[in-house]
């Protein structure tokens, strides 16, 4: 239920709005947790997403343009901290 973003979804729905970082799949992590990559601090991890389908996952294709949250996205870095981010 916490997966739905309040600004696309009414969380009884079927819309989500978020996105998983597909470019991270397979990555070889050595023995680390997500938050001890050398570059976690700027690698998303989830995000807001124009994709609104449950388990969407793209390379960060599908961020709104413009951004959802005052023209801004949130986006959740693999070192746990999140950010609001202009569309690029």
């Amino acid at each position: 239920e916490w997966m739905h973003d309040p600004s696309v979804s009414n969380r009884k729905d079927d819309k989500f709005g978020y996105a998983y970082n597909d470019s991270l799949a397979g990555r070889k992590l050595h023995g680390k947790k997500l938050n001890e990559m050398v570059d976690a601090v700027k690698t998303p991890l989830v995000y807001d997403s124009t994709s609104l389908a449950k388990n969407a996952h793209d390379p960060e294709s599908t961020l709104p343009k413009p951004g959802r949250h005052n023209g801004k996205n949130n986006i959740l870095y693999c070192d746990g901290h999140i950010e609001s981010v202009p569309p690029k």
